[in-house]
């Protein structure tokens, strides 16, 4: 059985180990490039991913190659053959770099070996600015060594020596021809040196060259002396022409002169009378824009004085329209609280008469005959009368009279508030 302190101590490692190897993890699986160089990713022996200074995260079993993307020089010196089989030594150098099109990166890496500096790059390497070691160096040079002999066996040795430019651009078609199975872009391709190995060729060369030279520098001043002279006889004859015609050239021009200045009046004359034409119609044309303004205005104003008309109308339409409604809201009202207060008033009367139907008829005889007793009262007491005498007309007494006249208005008010039976039925 393990001890306590031997489980603490191992739990305790687990737990330090754990976050150490996922950081070494992490930091092994990110990889990245500088601005000039190229990355790689091949998994299976194929191409996943390339790109130049771009950066990513590999799995186990991917292999990783990063080289320099710069431009590399390869110098070259070859003894070559001409079309006259003349030994002649060339001396120049290539410029070249990975092709970025489609799989070139990995074309370039797989067929030239190049140097891998994610991993440990060869020991003859120069620096991490070359792609290739000495050896591969070597090869490269033999190679476009070989297609400059190859090119040259076809060229003379005129076109090696004066016409560069042919050379130059045959062998570069050559050299791109080669280069694209590999995986590489020829930038370009110079020449540096093309001199015969023989001396004597060389000498020989020189003085064809330096006889063609003088021959050349004869020619041209024959040449020279020809144009001058002829120039000489040239000037002399358009001299005494231009002498012999300079009295008529001279009476010739002062009447062109005469006829420039008369039509250049009469040019002048038109365009005055045409500036004139123009301010007339200019004036015309404002004033009928000065019109067709203040009609305009006018109009303008009529309108606003219009439209503030039917506006001053909707408005006064609106309160009076308003002012009628609110007159029949308040009439209706008033209507509808007459209507109430007439069912209200009927309401009462008609409860009093109820009770008064109810109530005996020696009471309603009795309070009748006090009403009217006090009626009778205020009037009498409403009057200005001073000395108030009753005059009796006929035999009856003034309480008679009084009696009588109670017994006319009850039999009045007992006709006016005796209900009307409905026709049909019975009384009780």
């Amino acid at each position: 059985m393990f001890s306590g302190s031997f489980v603490f101590d191992l739990f305790v490692f687990l737990l330090i180990a754990g976050p150490v190897s996922a950081l070494i993890w992490l930091r092994w699986s990110f990889v990245t490039a500088q601005p000039d160089e190229w990355l790689l990713r091949i998994r299976d022996g194929q191409l996943v991913k390339a790109g130049i200074g771009i950066s990513f995260r590999r799995r186990p079993g991917d292999l990783i190659a990063r080289f320099s993307s710069t431009v590399q020089r390869v110098g070259f010196k070859v003894e070559v053959l001409t079309q006259e089989r003349l030994h002649v030594l060339v001396e120049g150098f290539v410029l070249w770099s990975v092709s970025p099109t489609a799989d070139g990166p990995f074309q370039a890496f797989r067929n030239l070996g190049l140097a891998n500096l994610n991993d440990h790059p060869p020991a003859d390497l120069t620096g991490k600015k070359h792609l290739l070691s000495k050896q591969q160096y070597c090869a490269f040079q033999d190679v476009f060594a070989a297609e400059v002999q190859r090119y040259a066996a076809t060229a003379s040795l005129d076109e090696l020596m004066i016409g560069q430019d042919t050379f130059v651009a045959g062998v570069k078609e050559q050299l791109i021809e080669v280069s694209i199975p590999l995986g590489i872009r020829i930038e370009q391709f110079q020449l540096l040196q093309v001199k015969p190995v023989d001396p004597a060729l060389q000498r020989a060369l020189s003085t064809r060259y330096e006889e063609q030279a003088r021959e050349n520098e004869a020619q041209i001043r024959l040449e020279t002396a020809a144009r001058m002279k002829k120039r000489e006889i040239d000037s002399a004859t358009s001299l005494a022409k231009e002498e012999s015609n300079a009295h008529r050239d001279k009476e010739a021009y002062a009447a062109q002169v005469e006829l420039e200045l008369g039509q250049r009046r009469a040019e002048l004359l038109d365009a005055q009378n045409h500036v004139k034409r123009q301010q007339l119609e200019h004036e015309g044309e404002l004033k009928m824009e000065q019109l067709e303004i203040e009609h305009k205005t006018k109009l303008r104003v009529q309108e606003t004085e219009r439209e503030r008309q039917l506006a001053a109308e909707a408005t006064q339409q609106e309160l009076t329209e308003a002012r009628v409604r609110r007159e029949d809201t308040e009439a209706k009202a008033k209507r509808e609280r007459m209507l109430a207060s007439a069912e209200t008033e009927r309401d009462v009367i008609l409860a009093v008469s109820s009770a008064e139907e109810k109530r005996p008829q020696a009471v309603r005889d009795y309070e009748l005959a006090r009403l009217v007793t006090e009626k009778v009262a205020q009037a009498l007491g409403s009057l200005p009368l001073k000395d108030a005498r009753w005059l009796n007309i006929g035999n009856e007494s003034p309480i008679a009279s009084i009696a009588a006249a109670i017994a006319e208005i009850r039999n009045l008010f007992s006709e006016n508030s005796t209900p009307t039976k409905p026709s049909g039925s019975k009384a009780a």
